[in-house]
């Protein structure tokens, strides 16, 4: 029992030994406004260890030891930090309450976003392509959101602006036209569109009212700028619809840049789902590069190449349904049989150097080739029973077809081909004078060789009824058949100047004016385009600008048979 005593006494003894050797910092952490601060952590700098966190109420407490030299740090991520020394005896209880300062002071402001307004392009930011919902995966499904485009089918890279054809509308990448396959049809699906989401550094985009450097069509501008890469980087991308590889990068004296990219598309898992049945192969692909070469300050070469192949398979499938009552049930039988392919095929070149002789002007000349390769080939019957079924529940074929009521056929064929290589060199210049007007230039000399193929007819047939009815012929409708071998020569050109003056009462006026010139020797014709902007921003509190545009704008034919049909 003694021996007991003793060991109590002795951890007695212990405890008071160890409390006489720490102390007590303890009170409320608060702002400048005296609101309390929660989540506060309060430490020793000496011993990380020894630490705390304020309460909901911003309370705290914290044992410290005694007879010591400590720093006490009060720090929050938003606040500043305050460090205090102190030296407490023994058994002290010491009240510490400081007042945080907030570590940043924010006030509103204004975010404005600074563009040319006085021109009728719009600039669009390339990486809201990610957050569009959709499967084309071209950078058209940004151009679709803009006001006045709409599109008809959310697989083609087509669109429509104002109401325009598919054909109306202009694409150009780093200064270079390129082209959407002649034979698609509009709306149609033409699988990849030209521009390369994972090399596109600015897009600009017109809906009407564009300035006289652009082309002759009628209804947009799409200008695409790819980006000259800074360092090695890549992308890599996968779906069941396909995947892309986009690999850049950069010489180690900063003299070549090069951009490559890759991508394979197919949309046979999304078709497969629709209620239209049938056997869909739908494959895409293409392979892109950039390269550009900096010799020196005034003189740099870009090179843009592209080839790319988008094939459809379509083989249309059987399909069956009944309806009606049980006493009048009818069955419908849709028969089909051939098959639709369709492919385009397609290859450009282009090469540019731009010269800069001083800080003024700018001089750049142009040279590309364009070659695609169109077949479109089907034969495709279709065939349709209406078919009356038994509804006597006594006789062995209840259910079953008892006799047919009427019987239809169809017959598309087409076997439609173009071969067709574009051939152009352009020159483009700058100059700037003095600090508020620029005057540009161009012109442009293009070779046409067309080897275009149409051949296209239909017929239809039911019993008893041939529709145009003949008694000793089969006659066909909608037929087409062309065959044209063309070579023509394009010359184009343009001039333009841009001013801007502010006025005494700092309201700001800016005038865009051009003309344009159009020259097709296959029809001896010229097409002159005048174009002009007028913008007036008065200097008002609100941010307001008036803008007018007015043009004469002119899309010539581009092949023989645009002619011919445009003559029909």
């Amino acid at each position: 029992m003694l021996q007991k005593h003793v060991y109590t006494f002795i951890l007695f003894l212990i405890g008071v030994i160890c409390f006489g050797q720490t102390a007590t910092i303890s009170g409320t952490i608060k702002d400048d406004d005296g609101v309390s601060i929660p989540d506060v952590q309060i430490a020793i700098l000496e011993d990380g260890s020894i630490n705390t966190n304020s309460d909901a109420n911003g309370k705290y407490t914290l044992t410290v030891p005694a007879d010591k030299d400590i720093t006490l740090s009060v720090y929050s991520i938003s606040y500043k930090q305050v460090n205090q020394k102190f030296k407490l005896k023994a058994g002290e209880q010491k009240n510490y309450s400081p007042r945080l300062a907030t570590k940043n002071n924010f006030e509103i402001v204004d975010v404005v976003y600074e563009k040319n307004r006085a021109v009728e392009m719009q600039s669009i930011n390339p990486k809201n392509f990610i957050y569009i919902p959709g499967v084309s995966q071209n950078i058209e499904e940004l151009i679709k959101t803009q006001i006045g485009v709409s599109s008809n089918n959310e697989l083609s890279s087509g669109y429509s602006v104002r109401g325009g054809n598919f054909d109306e509308n202009l694409v150009y990448v780093n200064d270079i036209e390129v082209y959407r396959p002649f034979l698609a049809r509009s709306g149609q699906q033409e699988g990849l569109s030209f521009a390369n989401p994972d090399m596109v550094s600015n897009i600009n985009f017109s809906a009407g009212g564009f300035e006289a450097k652009y082309g002759d069509k009628m209804s947009s501008v799409l200008d695409i700028t790819y980006k000259k890469p800074l360092k090695f980087a890549g992308t890599v991308s996968g779906s069941l619809l396909g995947g892309s590889l986009h690999l850049q990068g950069v010489s180690k004296n900063r003299v070549i840049a090069w951009s490559l990219g890759s991508r394979y598309k197919s949309n046979t898992y999304l078709l497969k789902s629709m209620d239209t049945k049938g056997e869909y192969r739908p494959r895409f692909y293409d392979v892109q590069s950039f390269i550009t070469f900096t010799l020196n300050e005034k003189w740099s070469i870009e090179f843009l190449g592209n080839v790319a192949n988008n094939q459809y398979l379509v083989i249309p499938a059987n399909r069956e349904t009944t309806f009606g009552t049980v006493n009048n049930a009818v069955k419908l039988t849709i028969y089909f049989d051939g098959r639709e392919l369709t492919q385009y095929t397609t290859m450009m070149g282009g090469l540019s150097t731009t010269f800069k002789p001083n800080a003024k002007t700018k001089l750049k000349l142009i040279a590309s080739a364009y070659n695609a390769k169109e077949e479109e080939n089907y034969t495709v019957q279709g065939q349709y029973y209406i078919d009356q079924l038994e509804a006597d529940f006594g006789k062995d074929n209840f259910g079953q077809v008892a006799f047919n009521r009427g019987i239809g056929t169809f017959l598309n064929n087409g076997r439609n081909r173009i071969d067709a290589t574009v051939l152009n060199v352009e020159h483009k210049g700058t100059r700037l004078i003095g600090r508020n007007s620029e005057f540009l230039w161009g012109a442009r000399y293009q070779h046409e060789i067309i080897e275009d193929k149409l051949s296209e007819w239909r017929t239809i047939d039911s019993a008893g009824y041939v529709a145009p009815y003949s008694a000793t012929e089969i006659n066909l409708i909608d037929v087409v058949k062309t065959k044209i071998n063309l070579q023509s020569n394009r010359v184009q050109g343009y001039v333009q100047y841009v001013f801007s003056k502010q006025l005494k009462d700092s309201s700001t006026i800016t005038a865009t004016g051009g003309v344009r010139a159009n020259f097709w020797d296959y029809n001896k014709q010229t097409v002159v385009s005048p174009r002009l902007t007028v913008s007036y921003k008065p200097y008002w509190k609100q941010d307001i600008l008036f803008k007018a545009s007015w043009g004469y704008y002119y899309q010539p034919p581009f092949t023989e048979r645009c002619v011919a049909l445009m003559e029909n």
